[in-house]
């Protein structure tokens, strides 16, 4: 693919892409399994894909899971027989991330590659340094996550369309591997159809002839893809399982079940004050975000009043569609629906490709040189010029910062609470968790009435509990399962045994609880 972008004359540079692959990937890789502590979504997907390793089936605490497809279960199921992965949920989660951090430095780079056919060099080159290092998308592609794979398969099936609609005949062949890839997507998490099918649809309905077709041939291959997905389900007798968490799920989307995420009855976090708390890291992300918001409504308005300015080079029409179906997703979960950071991993990535066409174009070209010509334009291009190179190498610097700040830190608390467990506490001391990550990364300390809600240890005493652990962020954020009176009855009267820090967690506190439950107290070993 790389080499067949090199027919292009603002592509002619696959080693670059190659270089920027790799450095991406080296962004991602540093520190993997310290820099960013284990994340409940995580434990959820891997123990799904332990299932599918061992029993042939995306199962989850004994049920079958359809709340999303199987796609990313089965590649992290096929690695882990492979490499004959850790049994401990914990070390096969460390163990799977630098899967996904490979997939999102292919996502940086074919979202590159497709700039490169779509606006000038530069701009293209400086947009791919941004989406490496943007501490956000590190974040994300840094975790096992469901939002990498996903937008890697939408962004290499737009690529591949980009390249088709550059032809003049179109290409069959493009459109149903691009579909194939959208269908990628599409099982990875199904309400990406809003980033994939539906844009193809309005990308077709745009163009004409050939072009037209090649774009109908990927939203036919992509929906057929997601139809074989349907027929196995009902094939291997799960269609009531699909059926019933797919409509909790759709209501969840709606905001009619806010069980999760800012807004969440449970939850005590806003989003505006998340959005303070990580301004000093995620100031450029949000930068991006906004700006890129406003630059596609102004794509969408000069695509309207000016389609001469998107003939010549489809990609800007691509980017412009793509953007535009991609947006009001996050947009209504902020306003209505159920929020989650995550809904905007693709709305940033979609951002960042539409302020950099909106630069190209917006950029005064370069100044034909001829006699007698003034140096004013050539004046005004050099200060355009100079202002985007300075914001741009800003940007670089303050995320390189926030690069380096993350990267060298420890932000792996839960990880070194358990290994302080499993050396300090005996076999026969009973361990409980407040909050869903340490219950499902530690099933022996799960509560009693773990799957019957969230109404555990509200008595002041605690019987047969001999350690209970407090993160102390999640409880901040209403997320544990603790009541106040007990939080305080701890601080109060058991004994702080063990604690570690840090910028996610917080704190994770390890109480001696033996002295509530009025029996002696030995000395933790």
């Amino acid at each position: 693919m790389l080499r067949a972008l090199s027919h292009h004359p603002g592509a002619r540079r696959p080693a670059a892409l190659f270089a920027l692959f790799g450095g991406a990937l080296t962004l991602r890789l540093t520190a993997v399994r310290q820099a960013y502590d284990i994340h409940v979504d995580e434990c959820y997907y891997v123990a799904i894909s332990q299932s599918l390793a061992d029993d042939g089936e995306p199962a989850f605490e004994g049920g079958y899971f359809a709340l999303h497809p199987p796609a990313l279960f089965a590649l992290l199921a096929g690695v882990l027989r492979a490499t004959h992965g850790p049994p401990d949920l914990a070390d096969a989660v460390l163990a799977l991330r630098p899967v996904i951090a490979v997939i999102g430095a292919l996502s940086v780079t074919a979202l590159t590659a497709l700039l490169l056919r779509t606006v000038r060099p530069s701009v293209a080159w400086a947009t791919g340094l941004l989406l490496a290092l943007d501490p956000f998308l590190n974040r994300f592609d840094s975790r096992v996550f469901l939002e990498t794979p996903t937008m890697a398969a939408a962004a290499l099936g737009m690529l591949v369309l980009t390249r088709a609609a550059g032809r003049p005949g179109g290409a069959r062949g493009a459109g149903c591997a691009a579909g194939l890839l959208f269908a990628v997507s599409l099982t990875t998490k199904d309400w990406y159809v809003l980033a994939t099918l539906l844009p193809v649809v309005v990308l077709a309905v745009l163009s004409r002839g050939a072009v037209r077709r090649t774009y109908l041939t990927a939203a036919a291959v992509a929906a057929g893809g997601y139809g074989g997905y349907l027929a196995a389900t009902i094939a291997t007798g799960h269609w009531a399982d699909w059926r019933s968490q797919r409509f909790h799920g759709l209501r969840r989307a709606a905001g009619l079940d806010r069980l999760t995420g800012f807004g969440s009855p449970d939850n005590t976090a806003v989003l505006s004050g998340r959005l303070h708390a990580r301004l000093g890291d995620l100031g450029v992300s949000y930068a991006l975000l906004a700006l890129g918001a406003c630059a596609t409504c102004w794509l969408v308005w000069q695509r309207l009043n000016r389609p001469r300015l998107f003939t010549r080079r489809p990609g800007r029409t691509v980017v412009t569609v793509w953007a535009a179906c991609s947006l009001p997703t996050p947009l209504y979960a902020a306003l209505l629906g159920t929020v989650e950071e995550q809904m905007f991993y693709p709305a940033l990535l979609v951002c960042a490709l539409a302020l950099a066409v909106t630069a190209d174009l917006l950029l005064p070209a370069r100044p034909r040189r001829h006699p007698g010509s003034r140096t004013r334009p050539r004046h005004r291009r050099t200060v355009c010029l100079g202002a985007v190179c300075a914001l741009t190498t800003a940007a670089l610097c303050a995320d390189t910062v926030v690069w380096s700040r993350t990267h060298g830190r420890h932000d792996d608390a839960l990880r070194r609470t358990i290994s302080w467990i499993d050396a300090r506490v005996g076999q026969d001391e009973t361990v409980r968790a407040t909050d869903d990550t340490l219950a499902v990364l530690l099933p022996e300390a799960r509560p009693p009435d773990w799957d019957n809600g969230r109404t555990h240890y509200k008595s002041p005493r605690l019987p047969d509990t001999d350690y209970v652990l407090v993160t102390r962020e999640l409880v901040r954020q209403g997320y544990a399962f603790i009541d106040p009176a007990l939080r305080t009855e701890l601080r109060r009267r058991a004994r702080l045994v063990h604690t570690e820090t840090g910028p996610t967690a917080g704190a994770v506190e390890v109480y001696d609880t033996r002295r509530l439950a009025g029996r002696t107290v030995q000395q933790v070993r």
